[in-house]
């Protein structure tokens, strides 16, 4: 193996199966955030426009990068192991700070310094790695917000 590079990213077959599950994903969020936000007008719409446009344009720049990247001749431990993983967290992180910092609200700056934690954590836990990192801290995230709303409509 000396001289190698043994990684070569993940498989077309495994590709497909992620980028899929994420659009079944948007697919039953925005049906869901639709029919929960049916109705509404005004102002508050008029931000969750701006918002989503915002959220959207972060995810085409992040993908654009990961394409440049791979253009530009970065290896395929980084065009398709730690990037991937990682940037996600990094650009939501900014975001979720940023609206933190200007709705002064802890609790979302919180949350933006842990998705950069966890974005550095994959980061430095390597191409192969860093997808069960960052997949283990996303479970463990989710799981601790239901939690959190579960003991909250007990209340």
């Amino acid at each position: 193996m000396r001289g190698q590079v043994p990684y070569g990213g993940p498989t077309g077959g495994a590709l497909a199966i992620f980028y899929g599950c994420i659009v079944v994903w948007v697919i039953v969020a925005s049906v869901v955030i639709r029919r929960a936000t049916r109705g509404v007008t005004g102002p508050s719409f008029k931000r969750r426009r701006r918002y989503h446009a915002g959220y959207g344009s972060v995810l085409i720049a992040d993908y654009a990068l990961q394409g440049a990247l791979y253009h530009a001749g970065a290896s395929h431990s980084i065009v398709y192991g730690i990037y991937p993983t990682t940037a996600p967290f990094f650009f939501a992180g900014a975001v979720v700070v940023t609206m933190g910092v200007l709705r002064e609200e802890s609790r979302s700056m919180v949350l933006g310094m842990g998705l950069f934690a966890v974005g550095i954590g994959g980061a430095f836990a390597g191409p192969v790695a860093a997808w069960l990192v960052c997949g283990i801290a996303l479970a463990a995230g989710l799981a601790g917000f239901a939690g959190i709303r579960l003991t909250q409509q007990h209340r």
